[in-house]
């Protein structure tokens, strides 16, 4: 340690999230069903906390239906699920 600083690196495992995209409108054309009608098209939000220490995003539908999309190291991409 350095006199006068108690802690002079940061640790790893603390991920500092700047300029993020609050929220954001997604639209799903699967050729079957045109966007508006796609119930994964809308809004997403950015969530309070991590899944998988990432940030992910929800939309809730309903009361009972939520969808998040969140990034899948082990796969690496984007995935879209009813639950995390």
């Amino acid at each position: 340690m350095f006199p006068g600083i108690d802690n002079c690196t940061i640790d790893p495992l603390v991920i500092v999230y700047l300029n993020v995209t609050q929220n954001i409108t997604l639209c799903f054309d699967d050729v079957i069903q045109i966007y508006y009608d796609n119930n994964l098209t809308g809004s997403y939000i950015v969530g309070n906390e991590t899944y998988n220490d990432r940030l992910y995003y929800y939309q809730q539908v309903s009361m009972a239906i939520t969808y998040y999309i969140f990034y899948d190291e082990v796969k690496r991409y984007w995935r879209i699920n009813d639950k995390l």
